[in-house]
């Protein structure tokens, strides 16, 4: 030989055939950090649904209190409102300030249904009568709201739904006032 493998012996290496076992474990551990950003992004949709119809319907509850009060009664410091009144507003400022339709549903710009809620009947604190007056200091309602759920369906679980209870009793806590009595 004349030096040109300067006495260095040829190894053949041989590859073990390759079966794809890390690529797909790859696409596996992939597939379930997109699927738990997918499952945390509608829980926190969720979440964000149900802070906003609390804030937004206990707002629409104490609205239709105050609206219903009788002034009769609040000019001599009786917080008392007039039910009859109060149960024939209660839909009307509920879905205006949940942002629902006539039937209940929020939908969005594009007609996508996003929310849909129900309401309890309400109930009343008892009748007091204060003079030639009745009235009443509190009001009560349970809304149940359901939601359509986008990677919950693949699960069994196509909605979520939850019932909220709202309750106004809207008195002053002024020293001058009476507060409901």
């Amino acid at each position: 030989s004349t030096g040109s493998n300067c006495g260095v012996k040829r190894v053949k290496i041989k590859l073990k055939k390759r079966r794809g076992a890390t690529v797909i474990t790859m696409l596996g551990i992939a597939f379930l950090i997109l699927l738990f950003g997918l499952f945390f992004l509608e829980l926190q949709t969720l979440y964000d649904y149900q802070y906003a119809i609390e804030v937004r319907g206990q707002r629409a509850v104490n609205a239709v209190v105050e609206y219903s009060m009788d002034d009769r009664l609040r000019a001599d410091g009786y917080n008392l409102f007039n039910k009859a009144m109060a149960d024939g507003n209660y839909k009307g400022f509920l879905d205006n300030n949940l942002n629902v339709d006539a039937s209940g549903n929020c939908k969005s710009s594009v007609g996508n249904v996003l929310y849909s809620v129900s309401y309890g009947t309400p109930t009343y604190s008892g009748r007091k009568e204060v003079g030639d007056s009745v009235g009443y200091s509190q009001m009560e309602i349970d809304v149940t709201v359901s939601m359509p759920s986008s990677i919950g369906k693949f699960f069994g679980h196509p909605t979520f739904s939850w019932t909220t209870h709202f309750a106004s009793n809207n008195f002053r806590t002024d020293d001058d006032e009476r507060a409901g009595l």
